[in-house]
């Protein structure tokens, strides 16, 4: 018999896939004249579905294209056509679908292969930023997708979507994608790497740096926040000691007091603690040493008045990682009296600023790229080499320059905001005399602080 779409006078021959009989029970194969293997498989319960046998390396296979009236009689024998060519080419059509079934999702290869094989070997916090973009963005987008079935045009469209909103986000999920699409490829999952070709956002560059004045205005407003309770104290401790060293942000908070040797001077970072996963010696200047040494006694005083052991971090917290881990909120109080918000001084300070500041203050002192690179620990390996062995006195006489420019050189800066703040302090007693309330709020009131922060 031969198979037919539409009823024809003129093609009696032809049988209508809705006028075959469907069997008791089980099913029935109708064979197709036209084509051979093709045909129509009518169950009980009066379904139909196209089907092809085959046979490849001696086996004989049946492969099903699709049910009636979804698939048309000639879309069918089109696509039976295509199955057969394959199979006579000596590939079977059955076991590839199967292959494709069993293929990872996305979401599957990511927990799976993904994150065991790659995430584990990165820092926390490139894990965090990694987990964010996979949570937000990727897997609700993509992540039901077979890893063969994305192609170029979906990673397209991902990225227009999200740069609509959030153009930074947009190329971190490109970045992410390529990492996971790399390994695949690599584990011969894939045969094209979907994300090759993508064109980014164009991002800022943030290299703001600090000028000496504002370096002394800064520590200023420092002191005058510390002052307020110890944990305010400890805030400003931190970004202190960010100041000072040039060291990144996870590094100053996640920091152990058996890194320090503050009789040496010195700061071990091991390489579980560094973004470039090497072991990192550093020299501390005076102005650090200081700022270590009155937590130091600080602490330890503490913990005898109260018989307990002194905690590991330099800088406890009571979260679940045991040390402090954001301190945006005393930072921008900071910023507000140093004068140094976007909307005050027409750039935006980043704490991480402080880290280009201390380069960029090496720099102008005519210090050379490869011992800044030393005393920032930076990823150069055959800089870190160079320096593995070196004399360790030039590095601190180099960072010794920091301190002297917000303490030393810098010093006309700092006793002018001093003088300033004296007369501040006899403006504000004068009147909270008058009102009856103390010269610390008063002085909080006149430079715009908000007692609650």
């Amino acid at each position: 018999m031969e198979f037919g779409d539409k009823r024809d006078k003129r093609y009696p021959e032809r049988v209508y896939p809705d006028d075959l009989e469907a069997p008791e029970k089980g099913y029935r194969i109708y064979k197709d004249a036209v084509l051979l293997g093709f045909g129509l498989r009518v169950t009980a319960a009066g379904a139909r579905s196209f089907v092809l046998d085959y046979t490849v390396s001696g086996r004989s296979r049946r492969y099903t294209i699709g049910q009636w009236p979804a698939w048309s009689v000639d879309a069918a024998r089109t696509r039976a056509k295509e199955l057969r060519r394959e199979a006579d080419d000596g590939n079977d059509p059955q076991e590839q679908k199967q292959a494709k079934r069993d293929e990872l999702t996305l979401s599957d290869y990511i927990e799976e292969r993904y994150r065991p094989i790659h995430m584990t070997r990165l820092r926390k916090n490139t894990q965090d930023a990694y987990d964010r973009v996979l949570r937000l963005h990727i897997l609700p987008n993509l992540g039901s997708k077979k890893l063969s079935e994305i192609d170029h045009d979906d990673i397209v469209k991902l990225h227009s979507k999200i740069s609509a909103k959030a153009p930074i986000q947009a190329n971190r999920a490109i970045a992410t994608l390529s990492k996971v699409f790399s390994l695949a490829l690599k584990n011969r999952l894939i045969d094209v790497h979907p994300v090759k070709g993508i064109e980014r956002n164009q991002e800022r560059k943030d290299n703001v740096r600090l000028s000496s004045d504002e370096i002394a205005r800064l520590i200023i407003a420092l002191d005058q926040y510390a002052s307020r309770s110890d944990e305010n104290r400890s805030v400003a401790s931190a970004i202190k000691l960010i100041a000072m060293t040039g060291a990144r942000k996870t590094e100053v908070l996640s920091a152990t007091w058996d890194m320090f040797n503050l009789e040496e001077g010195r700061w071990v970072k091991p390489s579980s603690h560094t973004k470039q996963k090497l072991e990192h010696s550093a020299p501390l200047n005076s102005a650090a040493l200081e700022v270590l040494r009155d937590l130091d006694r600080t602490s330890k005083a503490v913990a005898a008045e109260f018989g307990m052991k002194r905690p590991d971090y330099v800088f406890p917290g009571s979260g679940r990682t045991g040390h402090l881990v954001e301190i945006k909120k005393g930072w921008l109080a900071v910023k507000e009296v140093a004068g140094l918000l976007d909307e005050q001084c027409g750039k935006r300070v980043r704490i991480h600023s402080l880290r280009h500041s201390f380069a960029s203050l090496l720099v102008n002192q005519g210090i050379s790229l490869n011992a800044i690179g030393a005393l920032l620990g930076h990823s150069n390996t055959a800089t870190t080499d160079r320096y593995a062995h070196a004399d360790f006195e030039p590095l601190r006489k180099a960072s010794e320059i920091v301190a002297m420019a917000s303490g030393g050189e810098g010093q006309g800066a700092i006793n002018d905001m001093k003088a300033m703040m004296l007369k501040l302090r006899k403006q504000a007693a004068a009147i909270a005399a008058e009102r009856g309330v103390s010269v610390d709020q008063v002085i909080a009131e006149l430079m715009g602080l908000v007692s609650s922060r």
